[in-house]
C-alpha cells in the first residue's frame, strides 16, 4: 500500500536522509513491504530514534552490516567553574546544601531499600568530623537475596532491546552532564577529598564518557557478524552472561564505579514491537535477540559511598529496572565468600588491590565444581608507574608532567608516577624546578577553597599506610627525602608532597605501590640509559602506566622495544595520567591485573557470552562429511523406502554409533535396540538418518547419558509428545551441565 509522504512526514525525512536522494512525488511504495521498512515504520511510531538509527544501518543483502556509527558520541566538554559561570553558582549551592549533612543511604535489593543493623560512615577525607554519609552492611542472607532476585530478573533483561538497554546509559549520561552535575560533583569533592578539577574530570566528564560510549560500543557490536555460505546463513548473538555479575569498586574514581556496575549490566531485544509473520527467522535472530544484558551485584567503596549512591539513583530514575543492579555495601570479606560462593556467579569486575584480586581468584578456583560457568574474572590493580626521563627530553614537560602524575589527586591514582629515572646531566635542572613548583603547591580544603591542588588522603588506614613509607624514607640511609616528608591527621588525612632521591634502584620504595602523594626519584648516568630500560622493566611486578621523555626519535624507538610489556598505558613526551574514554582505554598487565582495556570498544564484549547461529534453508538440508548431497544423483532407497545416501558415509565397520543426526519416522522401532545405551544401527539405517528430514532428535536425554559427556560415536534419543515440544524446550535447557553446541530441526517460524 503506498504510504503518502503528506501523511507521514517524517517517514519522508528518514528517506531522504538514509538514501541520500529525494523521495519521489506524491507517494513511495513499501516494497511489499520489507522488514527494513517496517521496523523503521513501527520504530517511527514508536518514536524510538535509536532502534530507527541501529536499523538503518543494515545493509540489504541478507542483513549483513557494513560499517557506520549507530551512534555519533563526542567526548564530554570538561566545564572551567570560573568567577561567575553558571556551572560554578551551581556547584556552590550544591556543596552548601551538604555542608554537615550526614546523607542515609540502605542496602537496595530491587526496589526494597532495606536496613541491617551493621552501621557504618562515610568520612570526608578533609574533615574526618564530618559524617558525609550512614550506611549499612548486607550480611551473607541479604547478598544470597540479592543473588536470587538478580537471576530471576535476568532472562527479561537479556532479552531487552539494545536500544532500550543503551538508552538507560545515553539519560543517565545526559542527567549527569546536565541536572544532577553539581550534585555528583559536589559528593565527590566533599566524600573522597577530591577538588573541583579533579571531580570534573571523573564523576562529570570520565563517568558521561563510559555511559555513553559503552552504549555505543553495544550498539554497534551487533554489526560484527560471520560470513554466510550458499545454502545457510550465520549469525552472532551477543547473549548475556548466564548468572549474576559483580562488581566491587575502588573510592578513587566515581566514574569506575559506574562503569564496573552499568557496563556488564548494558546490553538485546525484546519481541513485542514487530509482526512475526512479516520477518525472517535470521533477521529475528540477528535483531531480536543480538546483544547482551547481565544482573549485577554493586559493591560501592565504604569510602564513596555518597557519589556512588547519587549514580546508582540517576541509573534508576533513567529506566534501569529494579533488580538488574543490585546495591549492597559489604564488608569485602562477606562479601567474596558468598558471591563465590553462589552457583550463580558469572563474573567478577574488580578495582582494588591486589591482595584483595588475588583472594578473590583463588576462591574463584576452589569453588569451580560449584559453578554452572567458569567465571569471568576482571580486574584492575594500580601500579608502580614510572617517568623515565632521556637526556634529550624538554626539562619543562618534563617537570610539570611529573608534578601533576605523582601530586594530583594525592597520589590516588591508579596511574599516578611514583618512581622516576632521570640521568644526571639533567637532574640538577629537574630538581631546581621540581622544587620550586612544589613549593607553590597548595594543601588543603578542596570546598572552601577552589585553588587547592590536592587535599587529604582518603582514610585513616591511608594516612598510617603512607605514614609508614615516610618513616622508611627518612631513616633509610640509601634514602633523602628532597621535599616535603610530613603528615597531619589532627582534622584531615593531610599528607605533604614528598619527593624523595634514592642512591639503590631496587629499594622497596621503587617497587611497591605507596598509592599516596610520594614521589621517588633514581638519577643514573645518562649514557647507561639503555641499562636504565631494563631495570625498569624488571623493578615492580606492576604493568599499568609509563611514560618516556625524549627528543631522540631514536631513543624513543628503543625505549618502546625495551618497555613494550613493563606498560598497558604507555605514554611518550606526557605524564602517565590522564587517560580518556575512548582515547586511552585503560589497564595493564602483569600485577596490575587482566587488562581488559575499559574505556575502549572491546570492553563490551568481556562481558557477552556469544552465541552463533546457523541457520540452514530447507532447499538445502545438511549433510555429513564422505557422503553425496542429497540433491545429488546419487541416492538410492533404504530398507525403510526413505531415499538417502548409503556410500561413504564414515569409515569402518557394518554398523555404526551415532551421537547426532535426524530421526527417520519410519524406523522408530529399530532405535529400541540398546546396548549400555548405545544406538546401534546399520549402516543403511545411518544413512536414512542422517539424511532423511522427520522429527526432531534430542540429544541425551536417557538415564545415564542425561549430562554425563560421552565423547564417542554414542546418540541417546529420547522421543516426546509432540505437544509437548514446550517442556522439552526447558527440559533440554535443564538437562545437562554443558552448553557448547545444539539443533533444533523445525519450519515453523
Amino acid at each position: 500500500m503506498p504510504l503518502s509522504k503528506d501523511r507521514f512526514p517524517l517517514w519522508r525525512f528518514l528517506y531522504e536522509f538514509v538514501f541520500g536522494h529525494s523521495a519521489s512525488q506524491g507517494s513511495f511504495n513499501f516494497r511489499c513491504p520489507t522488514v527494513f521498512e517496517l521496523v523503521l515504520y513501527v520504530s517511527i511510531s514508536c518514536g524510538d530514534m535509536l532502534r530507527v538509527r541501529a536499523v538503518l544501518c543494515q545493509s540489504w543483502r541478507g542483513f549483513k552490516t557494513f560499517p557506520c556509527a549507530a551512534v555519533e558520541v563526542k567526548n564530554e566538554p570538561i566545564l572551567g567553574f570560573k568567577e561567575g559561570s553558571k556551572e560554578r553558582a551551581e556547584l556552590e549551592k550544591a556543596l552548601r546544601d551538604l555542608k554537615g549533612k550526614t546523607e542515609e543511604i540502605p542496602c537496595v535489593i530491587g526496589d526494597e531499600q532495606v536496613w541491617t543493623k551493621d552501621i557504618r560512615y562515610q568520612l570526608s577525607p578533609f574533615n574526618h568530623s564530618h559524617k558525609v554519609a550512614k550506611f549499612c552492611y548486607a550480611d551473607k542472607e541479604l547478598l544470597n537475596k540479592a543473588i536470587l532476585a538478580s537471576v530471576a530478573a535476568r532472562r527479561e533483561w537479556d532479552l531487552k532491546p539494545v536500544a532500550d538497554r543503551a538508552q538507560v546509559l545515553f539519560k543517565a549520561a545526559d542527567t549527569i552532564s546536565g541536572p544532577k552535575r553539581a550534585e555528583v560533583l559536589a559528593k565527590t569533592m566533599i566524600g573522597q577529598g577530591k577538588t573541583v578539577v579533579q571531580a570534573e574530570i571523573d564523576a562529570a566528564a570520565e563517568l558521561i564518557d563510559f555511559f555513553r560510549f559503552n552504549a555505543k560500543h553495544a550498539i554497534e557490536l551487533e554489526q560484527q557478524q560471520p560470513l554466510d555460505s550458499d545454502g545457510s546463513t550465520n549469525t552472532m548473538l551477543y547473549r548475556g552472561l548466564e548468572g549474576f555479575v559483580a562488581a566491587v569498586a575502588p573510592f578513587n574514581f566515581t566514574a569506575i564505579g559506574g562503569n564496573l556496575a552499568g557496563t556488564p549490566a548494558l546490553m538485546a531485544i525484546n519481541l513485542d514491537f514487530v509482526d512475526f509473520q512479516m520477518l525472517s527467522l535470521r533477521f529475528l535472530i540477528s535483531h531480536l535477540f543480538s546483544i547482551c544484558g547481565n544482573v549485577v551485584l554493586w559493591k560501592p567503596s565504604d569510602t564513596a559511598m555518597s557519589a556512588s549512591y547519587a549514580v546508582y539513583k540517576i541509573l534508576r530514575d533513567s529506566g534501569l529496572p529494579p533488580n538488574i543492579i543490585q546495591f549492597v555495601p559489604a564488608d569485602g570479606p562477606v562479601f567474596g565468600d558468598t558471591i563465590t560462593s553462589s552457583e550463580h556467579l558469572a563474573g567478577i569486575n574488580f578495582t582494588g588491590s591486589v591482595p584483595t584480586f588475588k583472594r578473590l581468584w583463588k576462591q574463584v578456583a576452589q569453588n569451580l565444581d560449584l559453578y554452572r560457568n567458569f567465571p569471568r574474572v576482571a580486574g584492575e590493580c594500580g601500579g608502580k608507574n614510572f617517568h623515565f626521563v632521556h637526556k634529550s627530553a624538554d626539562v619543562h614537560s618534563v617537570v610539570t608532567g611529573t608534578i601533576r602524575s605523582a601530586f594530583e589527586y594525592g597520589g590516588q591514582k591508579c596511574s599516578a608516577c611514583s618512581r622516576m629515572y632521570v640521568p644526571d646531566s639533567l637532574w640538577p635542572q629537574i630538581k631546581q624546578d621540581l622544587l620550586a613548583i612544589h613549593k607553590q603547591i597548595k594543601l588543603g580544603d578542596p570546598v572552601e577553597d577552589f585553588g587547592t591542588f590536592f587535599s587529604a588522603v582518603i582514610d585513616d588506614k591511608s594516612f598510617a599506610r603512607i605514614k609508614g613509607w615516610l618513616h622508611h624514607a627518612k631513616t633509610s640511609p640509601n634514602l633523602t627525602v628532597i621535599a616535603g616528608g610530613n603528615c597531619d591527621d589532627k582534622k584531615g588525612y593531610y599528607v605533604e608532597p614528598t619527593i624523595i632521591e634514592t642512591k639503590d634502584p631496587q629499594d622497596k620504595i621503587m617497587n611497591e605501590e605507596i598509592f599516596g602523594p610520594v614521589l621517588s626519584v633514581y638519577v643514573y648516568p645518562e649514557n647507561d640509559y639503555k641499562k636504565v630500560l631494563t631495570l625498569i622493566d624488571n623493578t615492580s611486578p606492576y604493568a599499568l602506566t609509563g611514560a618516556i621523555f625524549a627528543q631522540d626519535k631514536a631513543v624513543v624507538a628503543e625505549a618502546a622495544k625495551a618497555l613494550r610489556n613493563a606498560a598497558g598505558n604507555y605514554y611518550v613526551n606526557d605524564k602517565s595520567t590522564g587517560s580518556i574514554v575512548a582515547q586511552q582505554p585503560f589497564g595493564g598487565a602483569r600485577a596490575s591485573g587482566t587488562n581488559d582495556k575499559p574505556g575502549g570498544p572491546h570492553y563490551v564484549l568481556r562481558w557477552t557470552s556469544p552465541q552463533v547461529v546457523k541457520e540452514t534453508h530447507e532447499d538445502s538440508p545438511p549433510t555429513v562429511a564422505g557422503t553425496s548431497s542429497p540433491r545429488s544423483p546419487k541416492r538410492r532407497a533404504g530398507s525403510c523406502g526413505c531415499r538417502h545416501t548409503g556410500d561413504g558415509l564414515l569409515a569402518g565397520g557394518d554398523a555404526l554409533h551415532l551421537r547426532f543426526g535426524f530421526l527417520c519416522p519410519n524406523k522408530m522401532p529399530g532405535f529400541r535396540r540398546w546396548l549400555c545405551g548405545k544406538l546401534v544401527v546399520s549402516r543403511e539405517e545411518a544413512g536414512c538418518l542422517l539424511q532423511t528430514p522427520g522429527e526432531a532428535v534430542v540429544v541425551a536425554l536417557s538415564r545415564g547419558l542425561a549430562f554425563q559427556e560421552i565423547f564417542g560415536p554414542v546418540l541417546s534419543v529420547y522421543v516426546y509428545p509432540e505437544n509437548d515440544y514446550k517442556k522439552v524446550l526447558t527440559l533440554i535447557d535443564n538437562t545437562s551441565p554443558y552448553a557448547l553446541t545444539g539443533a533444533i530441526f523445525a519450519q515453523d517460524k
